[in-house]
């Protein structure tokens, strides 16, 4: 199974760009949604995602599963994370997120940020319920779950962009030795 490790910075960091090309400020549910087309994108174009993140199937279509309860859930006053350093629940606005502290683009290669863009770009003109119905009726991974949620694997995803079972063998080959990479540097320190 393909998982990856995931980087809060980096994923800080693509959220903050896309709510810095929309003036800091966003519905929670139209960033979700960004963020997942974004690394849809990223696993059809170089065989990686972009925010490192894990995905679920909602009622209102996939997810991000860390930054939404990044932002669905309490903030952590005595151990406050990246996120919360940088990007807080609107509270002008319901359901919307803003970015408080620019985090930098330290993670971000130009290829990450030029797809983010295009991806933005694209989707500019959607409001989130929109953006909810393009989800819902493109993209073939997702399930709907009721009022549950169902994971949403890599390997699902890969298959709906129609990569065969021997580019998705050797992404899960790449993955494999990326994180055993991960583990033995951690380990070493």
């Amino acid at each position: 199974m393909i998982k990856y490790n995931f980087n809060p910075i980096k994923a800080t960091q693509i959220a903050a760009l896309i709510l810095k090309l929309n003036r800091d400020h966003l519905s929670y549910m139209k960033l979700i949604k960004l963020l997942y087309i974004i690394d849809r994108k990223a696993l059809e174009e170089w065989g990686e995602p972009i925010t490192t993140d894990s995905y679920y199937s909602l009622k209102h279509g996939p997810i991000v599963s860390q930054i939404y309860d990044y932002i669905s859930g309490p903030e952590d006053p005595i151990f406050p994370d990246f996120w919360n350093d940088h990007i807080k629940n609107s509270k002008m606005y319901s359901y919307s997120v803003k970015l408080s502290n620019n985090p930098g683009d330290s993670e971000l290669s130009e290829r990450e940020v030029r797809l983010a863009k295009d991806v933005d770009k694209e989707f500019k003109d959607y409001n989130q319920w929109k953006l909810r119905d393009y989800c819902h009726d493109n993209f073939i991974e997702w399930q709907d779950p009721g009022n549950s949620r169902f994971p949403i694997k890599v390997e699902d995803i890969l298959r709906a962009l129609g990569k065969d079972h021997d580019e998705i063998a050797a992404i899960a080959e790449d993955n494999a030795f990326y994180n055993k990479l991960i583990h033995e540097s951690r380990a070493s320190i």
